[in-house]
């Protein structure tokens, strides 16, 4: 019974995949063709993109000690918090000056 729900879960995984695939495929010949003058893309050009895409933007997703890097992501997302705050409060104490002005 395991092993079907996990033969089941991979199927609907590849499935979801191969769907998603196809509708950046079909958007991109809707939209890009028209728009720039580029030529039409093929479903594993779609799937090569999306790929190259989450490469770039997203990052690999592979981390070697999942301890270590979650660690750095909280210090530097609370550093840009922080920063964002002190930033946030000074426009509004200038702003308030400006207001009473």
């Amino acid at each position: 019974m395991k092993a079907l729900k996990i033969i089941g879960a991979v199927i609907l995984g590849v499935t979801l995949v191969a769907l998603y695939v196809f509708v950046i495929m079909h958007l991109w010949n809707w939209l890009i063709p028209d728009m720039f003058g580029v030529t039409s893309i093929t479903y594993w050009q779609a799937a090569g993109l999306l790929l190259l895409f989450k490469l770039l933007f997203l990052g690999n997703g592979w981390r070697c000690n999942k301890d270590e890097s979650s660690k750095d992501d909280e210090a530097y997302k609370a550093h840009w918090k922080s920063n964002f705050r002190q930033r946030w409060e000074e426009k509004c104490k200038t702003q308030q000056q400006n207001n009473d002005e």
